[in-house]
């Protein structure tokens, strides 16, 4: 029979339950989240006060007491419904400008960013496109974000736009099927996303919280600099970058 509100060792042991379910990761970043779900061995986050739409994270084993964390955030710029001919060549311009993390040196590394290398190989099927380091060079001389990085000290980071459409997305294991989406895209851009992609070691030791801190710290500084650049760039009649919204609706 039932007998009304549990016992204290079931309601302990609950509690217990419940800690275990939230995962690992969810736990390190769980100041900055709002809600969150998994599957498919992601786990999709929405961040509280943040330009950014959603974060998902995604674990590989290195070893075996060793896991490397993908952090990625999705920053949407402008949507479908407004996009327009000035904001597509906004779009084409940006797409030239993306940008990873590179470090040279074997005592001391230095990191700084520059052009995607990719972007060389994807200027072969597409020759208008013109690579520039404008972002990149705007990161290196920001001191905000490079002392963040020296803190973080992220295994990589990479910073694109979502250039590949749906269609083409249960095929991204082949780089052709990558490089005709892109194409494809570019062509004609749907819409305006970046997509950030930080990869950091994270274990269970103390001060991880913390560290968390600092990778979200340097996602919204990298967020302000990409804003800064759009703007700089956006047409008479184009986009005013969000600012703390899941969906862009400054356009005019």
């Amino acid at each position: 029979m039932w007998s009304g509100m549990p016992s204290e060792g079931k309601a302990r042991k609950k509690r217990k339950k419940s800690l275990y379910e939230t995962p690992f990761i969810v736990r390190v970043f769980e100041k900055h989240i709002k809600d969150w779900k998994q599957g498919g061995g992601l786990v999709y986050a929405t961040p509280k006060r943040s330009v950014y739409t959603y974060l998902m994270f995604q674990k590989k084993s290195i070893a075996f007491f060793e896991t490397k964390w993908y952090i990625t955030a999705l920053y949407e710029v402008v949507n479908r419904d407004n996009m327009n001919e000035a904001l597509e060549a906004l779009y084409r311009k940006l797409k030239g400008m993306e940008c990873s993390l590179e470090s040279k040196g074997l005592i001391r590394k230095d990191i700084y960013f520059k052009e995607n290398e990719f972007l060389s190989e994807l200027r072969l099927y597409l020759p208008d496109i013109t690579i520039s380091n404008d972002i990149a060079k705007a990161l290196n001389e920001d001191e905000e974000v490079m002392d963040l990085l020296q803190t973080v000290k992220p295994d990589d980071l990479t910073i694109s736009l979502h250039s590949i459409p749906s269609e083409y997305q249960p095929f991204i294991g082949s780089k052709e099927a990558v490089v005709h989406g892109m194409i494809e895209f570019y062509t004609k851009p749907l819409y305006i996303s970046w997509v950030i992609t930080l990869g950091k070691m994270l274990g269970q030791s103390p001060g991880v919280e913390k560290k968390g801190d600092n990778i979200i710290k340097l996602l919204e500084e990298i967020a302000d600099i990409l804003k800064w650049k759009m703007d700089a760039l956006k047409p008479r009649q184009g986009v005013s970058s969000q600012e703390g919204s899941s969906t862009s609706q400054n356009v005019s």
